[in-house]
């Protein structure tokens, strides 16, 4: 699960490495423009610090982080196909005033709508807990398995 920025990376890392991911959900990210999708005041504000990183001030991006070589790959992730095998949610709001929702609906997900804040997307547990069953995270181990195959019980061989 990765909430606005982090969902474009998260997205990458799953273009790049599928067999490491089991499933992505992003709230409201926006995944199909790397700054397109911000509002204008977020774009400024990222052009801003871009510009005072490459002038010197420690601890900021340089402005080529957003145009240059530095994240070339990465956007390049964002506009290849998202592996069909991994289960891809993207979670988005139509009245996030933060990122447009329209940039939040990659191809290759599917998309739910939650009527909340950018912020709020980050509480939208009942969405979240809806994914996760559906992809049958945190299901408890059949009854019918054995000891020894359960996970996070000890074998025979480990009682002394």
């Amino acid at each position: 699960m990765a909430h606005s920025r982090g969902g474009q990376f998260a997205r990458a890392a799953a273009v790049r490495r599928p067999a490491l991911v089991r499933a992505l959900i992003t709230l409201g990210s926006p995944l199909n423009r790397l700054l397109g999708g911000a509002h204008p005041l977020v774009q400024a504000e990222a052009v801003a610090f871009g510009v005072a990183g490459t002038l010197g001030a420690p601890g900021l991006m340089r402005y080529g982080c957003l145009h240059g070589r530095c994240c070339r790959t990465l956007r390049e992730d964002l506009t290849k196909p998202f592996p069909p095998g991994v289960p891809f949610l993207s979670v988005f709001s139509r009245t996030d005033q933060v990122v447009d929702w329209r940039s939040s609906l990659d191809p290759g997900a599917r998309h739910r709508h939650v009527p909340t804040t950018h912020v709020g997307l980050l509480y939208a547990f009942d969405v979240l807990a809806e994914e996760l069953i559906r992809l049958g995270v945190g299901r408890a181990p059949d009854a019918r398995q054995s000891a020894d195959e359960c996970p996070g019980t000890l074998g025979q061989d480990a009682v002394a």
